[in-house]
C-alpha cells in the first residue's frame, strides 16, 4: 500500500513538473518543445482547462490549426464560461477553416470587448469565406465598433468595410510617431497582409506579412499570428490555397 501511494505521489509530482515545463516553454516561444510536452500531459490531464488552454496555443503556434481547435473545444467544454472572450480559439478555427464556427465565436466575443477593431475583422474574414457568404456580405454585417484608439486601427476598419485604401493605412501607419510608432507599423502591416490575402493576392500579403514579422510592436500573439500566416502562406498550407 505505501509503495502504491508513493508511486500515485511521484506520478502527480512529475505531471504538475510537466506542467511547468510546458508553461515555460510556451512563455519562452519553444512552441515546438511546449507542443510535445503538453501533448503529453494532456493525456495525462483529462480534465484540466488550463492544460489544454495552453495545448490550444502550442497548437497553433506550430501551425497545426485543427489540432489547435480540438484543444480549445475541449477546454470551453470544460469551462464553458470561457467561450465568449475566447478569440484565440476563432482565430484557430479560421485558419482550420471552421469559418462559420469562427464568425460565431467573435460575434460572441462582441459582448466582451465592443471597441475592438480586430473582433470585426476577424469575423468578416471568417464569413467572407464561409459557404454560401461573400465579402460584400461580410461588408454589409460588420461588427459595431465604439473607437479603438490603437494607430491605424480605426482606418482599418475602414479598409476591411470598403471605405478606405491600402495606402491610407500604410500612410497613417508610417506617419505615427512616439509612443505608438512599433504597434502602429506592426498592426499596419498584419492587417494589410490579411487583407490582402483575403483578396487572393498572395504576393502583397507575403511582402506585409513579412514586414509584420520584422515589427516589434503590437501583442505577442498577434505577431506569432502574423508569423504563422506567412509561414502557412508561403508553404500553401492555408485551407483556402489551391495545391
Amino acid at each position: 500500500m505505501l509503495l502504491l501511494i508513493s508511486l500515485v505521489l511521484f506520478q502527480d509530482v512529475e505531471t504538475a513538473d510537466s506542467v511547468s515545463k510546458g508553461r515555460l516553454e510556451l512563455r519562452t516561444g519553444k512552441y515546438e518543445n511546449a507542443a510535445k510536452t503538453l501533448r503529453a500531459v494532456a493525456k495525462k490531464m483529462p480534465d484540466s482547462a488550463e492544460v489544454f488552454d495552453m495545448l490550444g496555443t502550442a497548437e497553433f503556434m506550430v501551425g497545426e490549426s485543427v489540432a489547435s481547435c480540438l484543444a480549445f473545444d475541449h477546454q470551453i467544454k470544460l469551462e464553458p464560461k470561457d467561450a465568449p472572450g475566447h478569440w484565440r480559439r476563432g482565430i484557430s478555427l479560421y485558419y482550420a477553416g471552421r469559418y462559420a464556427e469562427g464568425q460565431k465565436q467573435f460575434e460572441d466575443y462582441q459582448s466582451v470587448d465592443g471597441n475592438d477593431v480586430e473582433n470585426t475583422v476577424w469575423k468578416l474574414m471568417c464569413q467572407s469565406r464561409a459557404p454560401g457568404q461573400s465579402l460584400e456580405k461580410a461588408q454589409k454585417e460588420m461588427l459595431p465598433i465604439g473607437l479603438d484608439r490603437r494607430i491605424p486601427m480605426m482606418k482599418v476598419l475602414d479598409l476591411y468595410a470598403g471605405k478606405a485604401k491600402p495606402a491610407e493605412v500604410a500612410k497613417l501607419a508610417e506617419q505615427t510617431t512616439g509612443a505608438q510608432v512599433d504597434s502602429a507599423n506592426f498592426y499596419g502591416n498584419l492587417y494589410l497582409g490579411l487583407w490582402e490575402d483575403l483578396l487572393g493576392n498572395a504576393k502583397p500579403a507575403e511582402a506585409y506579412l513579412a514586414k509584420a514579422a520584422e515589427g516589434k510592436g503590437g501583442s505577442e500573439y498577434m505577431r506569432d499570428v502574423g508569423r504563422v500566416h506567412l509561414k502557412l502562406l508561403k508553404s500553401k498550407k492555408l485551407p483556402w490555397q489551391k495545391p
